[in-house]
Parts: structure tokens; sequence; C-alpha cells
């Protein structure tokens, strides 16, 4: 047992297997093959038993799979191709639907075999969520809510799909952690298109009795329609104060931790300010600021000072168009000062995780949690880091909003006026613009009765006619 988790080696004659964990609690890997070219694998468990069940296999038979041992219940209901029937059956289950829908051309059609690969999972988390006998008919909105809340708390068996270096694919046994709601879109977005796909009219199968005998009805999307749109409620701003002072805090502990040697702490705050200085002058979400590398950053020298230019890849953030945005001379020292605290070498992320990766949003939003308490500032749910975002389209509102719009990364003005607060003298002022004074009579408070109209003069012209 060491720092990195529980470690064993096997060795029988020249065959020599090592089974390790990449940290305590996770998952087992397995690194087998020549010194100079070792191949490790994932046994996608975290029970030491069945790690060492693998290797000892491995050593039995070095040409046998490192597969660990599965669930004969999960395999049991695998989704596996299967041809439509020649007549309709008496009732239609979950797992009949699936099958019969990945045999289907429109399955293949529409999705790249690396796309299948993730949809399959996804069904089957779906198929084993909902359960394989469940009928079509009996779906409705009470049962995918709980399928919801079943995916929220996790610890759902299914058989996932993995892609071996030999190109084969093979099937795990693997069960789901807690998710977030977002995370279930994929899956339920699915099941709504196989139902779709059983009860409208698919030209390439060119069955007729599908069209016909199909047992299902439209009103079998009942459970899964679009709730009606609500009203959008703008994010809340997060106030000039609030930031300026989480920055001030950031700063602070950072320089608190480098003059307590915690190097660990010191990166931890230097980025949480280099983020949020980042959000603050130009605007941009946090999802575009996580993927920043250091080749998007270019200081271009003028006279004493230095000038920041920070360029947004299209790539990487909305609407997918590339911009540069210019910091002004102060902010630029202080971007300057914080990467010199960051260890980055080349063309390297500016905010990475453990695993080399971009941080994600929710670890920024935690980070910043963590930071408003130690600045002992008030968040509100919407305006974690959207709420800066909110201030800056704000504190520009007097400006040309095409400007601000391509500055900020907004493709329409009916998204960007939603994060734009106007006050009562902003109205005030756009009231009275354009006007000019204008004479208004007095009054004396008497009250004059109006004038009788006055009837139309008639002549007669001779002869007796009307004028």
């Amino acid at each position: 047992m060491t720092k990195r988790g529980w470690s064993r080696s096997f060795v029988e004659g020249d065959v020599r297997i090592k089974v390790f964990q990449s940290k305590p609690g996770g998952n087992f890997y397995a690194r087998v093959g020549a010194w100079d070219r070792p191949r490790q694998i994932s046994l996608q468990t975290t029970n030491r038993d069945v790690a060492e069940a693998c290797a000892l296999d491995y050593l039995a038979s070095p040409v046998a799979s490192l597969d660990p041992p599965a669930d004969d219940e999960v395999f049991r209901w695998r989704i596996v191709p299967a041809a439509l029937p020649q007549s309709a059956p008496a009732s239609l289950t979950l797992h009949q639907l699936m099958c019969w829908y990945v045999a289907s051309n429109r399955f293949h059609s529409q999705n790249k075999p690396a796309t299948q690969q993730k949809v399959m999972s996804a069904l089957q988390i779906l198929l084993m969520g909902l359960g394989p006998n469940t009928e079509i008919a009996l779906l409705d909105a009470n049962v995918l809510d709980g399928y919801i809340r079943l995916r929220k708390q996790g610890g759902i068996p299914y058989t996932d799909f993995s892609t071996l270096p030999d190109g084969t694919v093979r099937p795990y046994a693997r069960v789901t952690g807690p998710v977030k709601s977002r995370s279930v879109v994929l899956e339920l977005t699915q099941l709504q298109a196989m139902i779709r796909w059983a009860i409208e009219t698919r030209t390439l199968d060119k069955r007729s009795y599908l069209l016909h005998e199909w047992p299902m009805r439209d009103d079998m999307l009942r459970g899964m329609k679009k709730k009606e749109k609500a009203e959008r409620v703008g994010r809340a701003p997060l106030p000039r104060e609030a930031i300026q002072r989480l920055l001030a805090t950031a700063l602070s502990l950072a320089a608190q931790a480098r003059a307590e040697r915690n190097r660990e702490k010191a990166l931890r705050y230097t980025r949480i300010a280099l983020a949020l200085l980042f959000v603050d002058v130009t605007g941009e979400r946090i999802g575009g600021v996580r993927q920043l590398r250091r080749s998007d950053l270019r200081f271009v020298q003028r006279g004493v000072d230095y000038e920041l230019r920070l360029t947004y890849r299209g790539d990487i953030v909305k609407p997918g168009s590339t911009r540069t945005i210019t910091f002004p001379a102060k902010e630029s020292r202080l971007v300057k000062e914080l990467l010199s605290e960051l260890p980055v070498i080349g063309d390297g992320l500016l905010f990475p995780n453990a695993k080399g990766l971009p941080m994600s949003t929710d670890a920024f939003i935690d980070e910043l949690r963590a930071l408003a308490a130690a600045a002992e500032v008030e968040l509100t749910a919407d305006s974690v880091w959207h709420g800066a975002r909110v201030t800056w389209a704000t504190e520009r509102r007097h400006l040309d909003h095409k400007a601000v719009m391509a500055a900020g990364g907004w493709s329409d003005y009916e998204t960007f006026s939603r994060y734009v607060r106007l006050t009562d003298d902003d109205l005030r002022e756009a009231v009275a613009a354009g006007r000019t004074e204008v004479a208004v009579p007095e009054v004396d408070g008497t009250v004059v009765p109006p004038e009788a109209p006055a009837k139309p003069r008639v002549t007669r012209r001779p002869g007796g006619r009307r004028a």
C-alpha cells in the first residue's frame, strides 16, 4: 500500500503483470507487455479481489482477455441489433424497441461510429434505469422524473463499450455515479428519437406494417414533451465592490501562501485571481477562460509599460469567432506578475487540472464560492461567474451595443439585452433625449366654457343654387 494506492506485481516465468491504483480508492489498472513498451489497461473496477483475479487469469493464459468478471444480469440485457419482426408484437418493451432501433438505418445513417458507441452506452444506462421489461405505453412524466432522480443519485449497473488499442470494442460492466440534470439530456433525447422513429413513417424501411400495425401512438410522447417555456429571469449581477473584494482577497491569500512556502495553495489562489481578472476585464464566460493557453496571451511593449493582447480562439468560446481583446496598462502589469508565478511550459494550459486537462466549470464555481466565503462576499445561486459578465455588460450600456456585443461574444441582441441592467436615470435620459424646450401655456386656474361651434355660412347663387 503506497500513498498512490494499492499496488502488487505478479510474475510467472517471463510473464510479469503489475496491478495498481492511480489514487487511493480509484480504479485498478494493469501494466503488461515488454519493459520498453508496456501496455496499460483499465480493469474498470475498484475491488482489489477482482483486480487480483484478473492478474492471475492473465498469468494462466497471457493471451486471454483482461476483462473483469461482470454481473450476468447486466450482460443479459445488452442492446444487440435485432431484425424487425414480420408482424406487430402485442406489447412493446423498452429492450425490444432499443434492439430494433439500433438495427435500423436511422441509427447508422445519422451517427458516426464513435458517436454510436457513445449513444450505445447512454442507451444501456437508460435501459437499466427504466427497466428492460418496461412497456413503452406506460412511460409518463412520473416514470421519467423517477429516472432523473435515480441518475442524480447514481448506482445504476450497466454495460459500457470501450475500444481497445487494437481497435476491438469490448463490453464492460460499470456502475453510474451521481450526475447533474444536464447529463441526463442525452438519454432522454435518444428515448424521444426512438419513440418518434417507431411512430412516424420511415421510408428507409419500406415495410407497410410499420405504418399501419405498429402498436404505438402519438400520445406515448406525453411524458417527454417539452414543458412550456417559462419566462426567462435575468441573472443577478455581481457588484463591482464584490469583484474588487474577491480579487484583492485572492491576491492576498496567494501572497500569504508564498510566504508560508505552500506552493499548492499559492498556485490555487493565483489561478483563481487570474481567471477573475480575465472575466472582469473582458466579460468572457468562464467556459472560454478555462481553456486559455499561454500562446493566447501576447505582451506588446508601449514605452515603459506592457500592453496585453488576449486572443479568444473560436473553438473555445461562443459564438465561434476568434477575437482579440486589449487590456489596459494597469491590468496588463498585474497579469504579467501573475503569469510569472504559474509553472506554464511552452504552450501549456493556464488552468489545468490534475490530469492535465482544462479545469471544469464546476471546479471554477466551487473555487469562487470558497473564495467568496473567505472574502465574506455573498453570492446568489445565479450570480457566480456569470454575475461578473452581467456587470461587465451593464457598465458599458452607454456604448455602441454592436461594439459591446462583439467584444463580449454575444451573437444576437435579444440575448445581450438580458444582461444589461437599466437604472431610472437611464430611462429618464432615454425619454428626454432629442427633445427641445416646449413653450407651456400658463394656466390661471379659471375654467372657460367652451365656445359653441360656429355654423357654416350658406350663400345662394342666382337661380336658388347653394354656393
